[in-house]
């Protein structure tokens, strides 16, 4: 391991020195150089705006290297406002900001400019993404298939989270649990357990917990604040290392420049709601700037009860549920049965129990058996948590943000906590309510600093550092049931007639990491350019929870006052990657991508050196674009997966990486500015997937292991037309994912809780520029479950469903200028369908389906200042 560390290191200084020789090559001498953006600069100073026009032109095309063409871009976008030919300042500006899409203006630049600019950013008419390569481009010549939601889509849909933007674009299958995940999102139809082989970004910085690597998308994160959110579909190992393994959801917030209006220096936006369900949410964005300073510090918070689920058997804690429980065979006894009486001091004969006529068998009588029921009856009406056992899902958020930006450098922070009820996770049968104490509060604070500069005309740099502590904090607690039926008190216990006990188990962990990426892009030519960089982490992250357990009713009788668990381990992770991207003609382009990735643990753990290609190639003549690439990913299994004994687990540290391989092929078609379509079919090879299985010789214990492989295919689809005032969208999902290879030996199974058919469509309308209705409809096939797929215990049942949002915005009220109320109204005809149970769905400890929300509405007042 020493070996591979060496040679990381090596391969990284060679791509730092290769760099800085690119760096000091000689320039190429041209006519066009930065006297003439100066000639220009005067006669656009004097009101000779088409000199500029005529002295920019052939430059721009020929002979300005990027950061030149900044400046020209931004003189010709000007000297057409002055003489108002609005559609030649407009293809100028958007131009400028394809080479430089941070590009916020100056002081000195006209209102008219700057307005120009900020709202071709806001509207996306640059049609450019940062997340695929880590530098801007095309979101149709990127090598690797996106779809970017923006600004002003988020607000004229209504989206209330992260994850009802999800349900309206392709290629993703959602479960809805509200538990300790408010859902599982399983992207191209590899379903898992929770939500770790997504990565999400939070402008760039991992947000998955360090130590389960679950992505939290839930009500925690402002969708207020958020200038466009980039989904690249498919491994990215390449860009981001391990983790990134079916996709990456990058979340981009707005800057400063952004919310603050020209001529002013301070910006305010808040965003007030209040809904169905008793949910309860404020939002609010206060931002500044002066001079080359500017900041941004950005709240949250939210509450709700959420939707009542008593209708479902799973959670209305009858107590009639106990009477078709079959005690004689829990608690009888088939064998010995008279030398169990004798081991336990019991007498041959009971009121409960009758003994047969040889001694070796026991049976419940008629009034054994109504004691066994009425004691576990008794279970709900304990107080636990001071309040009585019942159902209650409460969710309780906040979230601070805030950044500084001076200069070339970039200050900031990010924390926030959530309280989920997890009920749902399970059944009534053995947990309780969020009011009862079962709740999983997780708590992530990072603090980062960045620095980015532009060295040279080719060459810029940034360096990006972090400092992240990811907790289940110590609120967070599991209450489950001790009883008869569950099999946890036998026939001593029903003798002694031992009342139910709800058990209150406190679960902590923390973990902590240092990351530090240093980042070139370099451009020798006007055909090539280079992104490499270093990454280097060290992690320190636990291995079990850290646990306390008392008995209940009253939280009085402490069984384990010392926690146990933890066990830290030490954690060290080195990337070193580069990309490269050649035209070889005007219009084809090549990518070629590579990241060694090094992981150890401890002295002598980890998965050692890894490598990740990406390869693509790209052509686009004319208004056609073709896209086919190939790239590999891993994942790195979380010390929650390997070192946790949650369940009856028996740690298992010598896990292997998960492996994906992807295939991918597009094509898109621009019929104008304001229409395209674009399509993508795939194939997806994943192996050494970690499953969980029996442990031989030990039927009670289970063990996780590299034992599943699976094959994905699927295709996807986009197109966006907009007439006049109308805006219409859709996309269209296919999927046929595939288990082959399981515990078993090799198999076929349906990959289950996946739709093999999906599309989305929307439509808005604007009137009298002040009034938006949005409506919107998602459809979902059918969704297999059961014998022949990857869950066969849940037999339930998941047809096609289609529901239906609607949005109505009004804008530019008079009372008050900049205010904006918004009516949300999700579920319009009342539908009532399900989603799938996580995990394994058994409809014993855990739930077979989960009751979705039914019509139900938010009032959402919205402040700009």
């Amino acid at each position: 391991m020493k070996n591979n560390f060496t040679r990381s290191l090596l391969l990284t200084i060679f791509i730092l020195c290769l760099n800085l020789a690119f760096v000091s090559m000689t320039k190429a001498q041209t006519k066009c150089s930065d006297e003439s953006l100066v000639e220009a600069r005067k006669n656009y100073e004097i009101g000779r705006f088409r000199e500029v026009v005529s002295a920019l032109g052939s430059c721009i095309k020929d002979g300005f290297n990027e950061k030149q063409k900044v400046q020209g871009y931004r003189l010709l976008a000007m000297s057409y406002l002055a003489t108002d030919s609005l559609e030649k300042a407009t293809e100028a500006t958007n131009f400028l900001i394809q080479i430089n899409p941070d590009y916020e203006g100056t002081v000195f630049d006209p209102p008219r400019f700057t307005r120009l600019v900020t709202e071709l950013k806001l509207a996306g008419g640059a049609q450019l993404v940062t997340s695929v390569s880590k530098k801007a481009e095309n979101v149709f010549e990127a090598p690797a298939t996106i779809i970017v939601v923006t600004r002003e889509e988020i607000e004229k849909r209504g989206y209330l989270d992260l994850v009802e933007m999800l349900k309206d674009v392709p290629g993703f299958d959602l479960s809805m649990f509200y538990g300790s995940e408010y859902a599982n999102i399983y992207q191209r139809g590899f379903r898992q357990n929770n939500t770790e082989k997504t990565l999400l970004l939070i402008d760039g910085i991992e947000e998955n917990d360090l130590w389960t690597n679950w992505a939290y998308l839930s009500r925690q994160y402002p969708l207020s604040n958020i200038e466009r959110v980039e989904i690249i579909y498919g491994p990215a190992s390449t860009m981001y290392g391990p983790n990134a393994f079916v996709g990456v959801i990058n979340v981009i917030t707005r800057s400063a420049q952004a919310l603050i209006a020209p001529g002013r220096n301070i910006g305010v936006h808040a965003s007030v709601n209040y809904g169905t369900y008793n949910t309860r949410c404020f939002d609010m964005t206060v931002a500044g700037k002066k001079r080359n300073m500017s900041f941004a510090l950005t709240g949250r918070i939210f509450t709700s009860d959420e939707a009542d689920l008593t209708s479902q058997k799973y959670f209305d804690f009858n107590p009639s549920f106990y009477e078709t429980v079959d005690y004689n065979k829990l608690l009888g006894i088939t064998t010995n049965a008279k030398q169990y009486l004798v081991d336990h001091n019991m007498p041959m004969s009971h009121p409960y129990y009758q003994l047969s006529a040889d001694s070796s068998k026991l049976s419940l009588t008629p009034q054994g058996i109504l004691t066994a029921q009425n004691l576990d009856k008794s279970a709900y009406e304990q107080v636990v948590n001071g309040h009585k056992i019942g159902f209650s899902n409460k969710t309780d958020a906040w979230l601070l943000n805030g950044k500084i930006k001076l200069g070339n450098f970039s200050f900031g922070f990010q924390t926030w906590r959530e309280s989920r009820g997890s009920l749902t996770q399970y059944t009534d049968t053995y947990t309780p309510g969020s009011d009862n104490g079962f709740n999983w509060v997780p708590q992530l604070s990072y603090f980062f600093t960045k620095y980015e500069n532009q060295l040279s005309d080719k060459f810029f740099v940034s360096s990006l550092t972090y400092y992240r502590i990811h907790a289940l904090t110590e609120d967070s607690r599991f209450v489950s049931l001790s009883n008869y039926a569950l099999g946890n008190f036998k026939l001593n216990n029903l003798v002694a007639e031992k009342a139910p006990i709800w058990t209150t188990q406190y679960a902590y962990e923390i973990s902590k990491q240092l990351r530090t990426e240093l980042k070139t892009v370099y451009t020798p030519f006007s055909n090539f350019d280079l992104v490499s960089g270093l990454e280097a982490r060290n992690s320190t992250l636990q291995g079990g929870y850290m646990m306390s357990v008392y008995d209940t009713p009253q939280d009085s009788a402490v069984v384990n006052p010392s926690p146990k668990g933890g066990n830290t381990f030490n954690v060290w992770d080195i990337g070193v990657y580069s990309q490269g991207t050649y035209s070889i003609l005007n219009n084809l382009k090549a990518t070629l991508g590579l990241r060694y990735d090094y992981n150890r643990i401890r002295s002598n753990g980890g998965f050692g050196g890894v490598v990740s290609p990406r390869i693509a190639v790209v052509y686009s003549p004319g208004n056609f674009t073709f896209k086919g690439f190939y790239a590999r990913g891993i994942m790195n299994v979380s010390n929650w997966t390997k070192f946790s004994t949650a369940g009856n687990r028996i740690p298992n540290p010598m896990l292997k990486t998960e492996n994906i391989q992807n295939y991918e092929f597009s094509g898109a078609f621009k019929f104008s500015k304001s229409a395209f379509i674009e399509m993508s079919v795939y194939q997806e090879d994943i192996d050494n997937v970690v499953g969980t299985q029996v442990v031989a010789g030990n039927p009670s214990k289970n063990q996780n292991a590299n034992i599943g492989q699976f094959q994905i295919r699927g295709a996807q689809m986009n197109a966006v037309y907009i007439w006049q005032d109308y805006h219409f969208n859709f996309n269209y999902t296919w999927c046929d994912p595939r288990q082959t290879y399981s515990e078993t030996g090799s198999v076929d199974n349906v990959v289950g809780d996946i739709a093999v058919h999906q599309f989305n469509i929307g439509a808005d309308k604007e009137f009298f520029k002040q009034l938006n209705i949005n409506l919107r409809m998602n459809y979902s096939g059918n969704r297999r479950v059961g014998t022949g797929t990857t869950v066969p215990l849940n037999k339930d049942h998941f047809p096609a469903v289609a529901v239906a949002y609607a949005t109505i915005s009004y804008e530019n009220i008079r009372v008050v200028k900049g205010m904006k109320l918004q009516l949300i109204c999700n579920n319009i005809f009342d539908t009532v369908y399900f989603h799938p149970g996580t995990k394994a769905a058994d409809g014993i400890n855990s739930p077979t389906a989960i009751l979705q929300r039914g019509r139900h509405f938010v009032l959402r007042l919205m402040y700009d200042f």
